[in-house]
């Protein structure tokens, strides 16, 4: 969904994160690559991105042998939570038993919390200082192996485009086609506030 006169857009995406503890932890980062494979596709075409939204719950899985925890810890961390008391302890949080029979509610980060420590991140991963690449992480704490099922709602914003069809002078064209639609927008709203002014006078 690309904004209007400018060089980004808006990406919902909807992920079901299904994977297995490992040593009873689990860390999906908090960008494209680690919540939606249809958002790293979209995000190498673009060079920034940042969270918009985020919502999250737990769905019930039989097989798991104990509670599991869900967190969103976002911003530098030396360590991240690595048990179930530790991760409920985050204000944006669920738990879920092992005889829960439905999903828990939606736990929704605030927008300080998912902008992480910059306004915008890259969005292929490379840089020699992580921070840059994600405003958070999503902690997953439970027993040993057990298995985990996470529906993620959210909504990715990207910028700066670098298609091919993005050279220099495309790229100037498009900013010189922009100041032209404001330029008239400002004229027809001026001639609209002439318009309205000249019959005020005459009123009077």
């Amino acid at each position: 969904m690309a904004k209007a006169a400018k060089d980004s857009c808006l990406l919902p995406f909807h992920f079901l994160q299904q994977a297995s503890l490992v040593a009873g932890v689990f860390y999906a980062v908090c960008n494209p690559l680690g919540l939606s494979q249809r958002a790293l596709t979209e995000a190498d075409a673009w060079t920034h991105y940042r969270l918009k939204s985020l919502k999250f719950r737990i769905h019930p899985n039989g097989v798991r042998t104990a509670s599991l925890a869900v967190g969103y810890c976002g911003g530098i961390q030396d360590t991240f939570p690595a048990t179930t008391v530790a991760v409920s302890e985050l204000l944006p949080s669920a738990i879920i038993g092992i005889q829960a029979t439905t999903p828990t509610n939606w736990v929704k980060p605030s927008k300080s919390e998912l902008s992480g420590c910059f306004p915008w991140y890259k969005t292929i991963q490379g840089t020699a200082d992580s921070t840059e690449e994600s405003p958070g992480v999503l902690c997953y704490c439970g027993n040993s192996t057990d298995p985990v099922c996470v529906e993620i709602v959210g909504v990715f914003e990207f910028k700066g485009a670098v298609a091919t069809a993005n050279t220099p002078s495309a790229l100037k064209l498009r900013e010189e086609l922009r100041a032209l639609r404001l330029a008239r927008i400002d004229s027809v709203e001026r001639e609209r506030l002439l318009s309205v002014l000249g019959k005020t006078s005459t009123t009077k």
